[in-house]
């Protein structure tokens, strides 16, 4: 998962596709590629605040994956579905939602 904050005026769908596309990874798609899934609202203890995430997918290639590089954060991994232990709580209800998803939809 990738992701970041919102500037003044961005869309949600705007700031998925800056963050992933622009300054996170090499990847190369369409903004219109990215697809809403799921929204969740959390209290943020390092600010002291509550916050609204907004969580896109996106289909990409196996070649798309074997180029990928990413150039903030650490990286990426597999997770082994929202039981995984180095998974975030918070977390934890966004891949369920995912998986749910793509074993009941022909949307993934």
């Amino acid at each position: 998962m990738f992701g970041g904050s919102s500037e003044p005026g961005e869309t949600p769908l705007s700031t998925a596709w800056r963050e992933l596309i622009q300054e996170e990874t090499n990847l190369k798609t369409g903004k219109n590629s990215l697809i809403p899934f799921f929204e969740q609202i959390n209290w943020r203890k390092m600010t002291s605040e509550w916050e609204r995430g907004y969580f896109f997918y996106t289909r990409i290639s196996n070649k798309q994956l074997d180029e990928l590089e990413v150039y903030e954060g650490v990286g990426w991994r597999d997770i082994m579905g929202s039981d995984d232990p180095s998974l975030a709580e918070v977390l934890r209800p966004v891949i369920n939602k995912f998986l749910e998803l793509s074993v009941t939809s022909n949307k993934l």
